[in-house]
C-alpha cells in the first residue's frame, strides 16, 4: 500500500479512537459541572449560599467559566433550577 493511504488510515483509527474515548468521560464531566447543555426555551438558575450565583440562557454553557470559585459550592451541594421560558399560547386565544 501507497504510505500516504497508510497515514490517512492510521489518522482515521486514531481520530476515532479519540472521540470513542471522550464520548466516554463526557458524562463525568457533566457530573462535575464542567459544562451543561440547556435546552431551547429554557434557563438554568444556579444558586450559591442562597443567592443567585449564575444564570444561563444558551445552547451550551460552561457553569465552571461563569461562577468560577463558587463552582465547586455551587456542583456539589447548591440545586439549580430549570425555568421554563415558554409562552403561553392558550392566554391569546383565550381573550379574543
Amino acid at each position: 500500500m501507497d504510505s500516504s493511504i497508510v497515514g490517512l488510515l492510521t489518522a482515521a483509527l486514531v481520530v476515532f479512537a479519540g472521540l470513542f474515548i471522550a464520548a466516554r468521560y463526557a458524562g463525568v464531566c457533566r457530573m462535575f459541572g464542567l459544562y451543561a447543555v440547556v435546552k431551547e426555551r429554557t434557563c438554568r438558575v444556579y444558586i450559591a449560599l442562597g443567592k443567585v450565583a449564575a444564570c444561563s440562557t444558551s445552547r451550551a454553557c460552561t457553569p465552571a467559566a461563569k461562577l468560577g470559585f463558587q463552582r465547586s459550592s455551587s456542583t456539589s451541594w447548591a440545586p439549580c433550577y430549570v425555568l421554563d421560558l415558554r409562552l403561553d399560547q392558550s392566554t391569546c386565544a383565550a381573550s379574543r
